[in-house]
């Protein structure tokens, strides 16, 4: 709208704040940093996609309308505040999912766009800078983060978005992790056998990965199917140097890290330590009431 800043709604879900608070401050900084302006809502909402998928309708259909009276609410406080917000991002694809039969509009009244974190930052970041040069494999989640695209084609889109953004080697690693939410104790006969098949095609793909390369995934329940998967699994790494006996010697994956795309791209641009700046740099409130002005570093170009 005339005279506004274009702005975007960033619904954080349980994963990425309940569970992982990092992930949502990961995608924040990110948004920042990129030149991006931020809404969130002031108070924890949840997708209700665990409801739908347990049959819940009822239930969901009472969350679906609070949800929806919270960030009409929020954006109209957000346009009262200088904002035109056009654009609603997540970084999990379950929310991704849920969010688009929430129907959310803008104060114009039309539909808001929706954009997975990495989408939104790879039409926005600079490309091919070569801050890393790390090998990494990506798994890719069952439900698509990225928008507009079928499932099968959402852990590529998002792998080579990372690789443009970064210059880092990502190696993709499909087939689902086992978790699904709720799915991995209500039907866990199902689910460990999903599991067993993910262990199975890790345990190939990172027999030629150091133990503290990263795995990275766009889901927050991925990150924890995973990283379960990775507590019970014997990774025999290359021989390093003459010592051929270390071929053969079994390495527990209990440290190899997990990251959300968000943590690990805040990690590559921003330094080890983007989390404490981040803080400090967001515990400074100028400008309009209500209103947090975080000045980040200039992009690199």
């Amino acid at each position: 709208l005339e005279g506004r800043v274009p702005a975007v709604l960033y619904f954080p879900g349980c994963g990425g704040s309940l569970f992982y608070r990092r992930i949502a401050l990961a995608s924040i900084a990110l948004m920042m940093y990129a030149g991006v302006p931020v809404v969130i809502p002031g108070r924890h909402l949840c997708c209700g996609y665990p409801l739908l998928a347990a049959g819940s309708a009822e239930q969901y259909e009472v969350n679906l309308q609070r949800n929806r009276q919270v960030i009409a609410s929020t954006l109209q406080a957000a346009a009262e505040a200088g904002f035109d917000v056009n654009m609603l991002v997540t970084a999990c694809g379950s929310c991704r999912e849920s969010l688009m039969r929430h129907g959310i509009t803008g104060v114009d009244g039309n539909v808001l766009p929706h954009n997975d974190i990495v989408q939104l930052l790879v039409d926005r970041l600079p490309h091919d800078v070569a801050v890393s040069s790390e090998r990494i494999i990506y798994h890719s989640s069952c439900h698509p983060a990225w928008s507009g695209v079928k499932a099968t084609k959402d852990g590529g889109k998002v792998a080579r978005a990372l690789e443009r953004i970064t210059g880092a080697s990502i190696l993709l690693n499909p087939g689902c992790c086992g978790e699904s939410g709720a799915g991995a104790y209500t039907c866990p006969d199902i689910y460990n056998t999903l599991r067993a098949r993910k262990r199975e095609r890790l345990e190939s793909a990172l027999a030629g990965y150091t133990p503290d390369a990263p795995i990275l995934v766009g889901c927050p329940s991925c990150k924890i199917g995973i990283a379960r998967t990775l507590m019970t699994m014997d990774v025999k790494h290359p021989a390093r140097g003459k010592d051929k006996s270390v071929e053969d010697t079994p390495v527990i994956d209990t440290h190899r890290p997990v990251l959300h795309n968000a943590e690990w791209l805040a990690e590559t641009l921003l330094g080890k330590n983007w989390l404490s700046t981040f803080k400090a740099q967001a515990s400074r409130t100028e400008g309009h009431p209500g209103v947090r002005v975080v000045c980040m570093e200039p992009r690199k170009r």
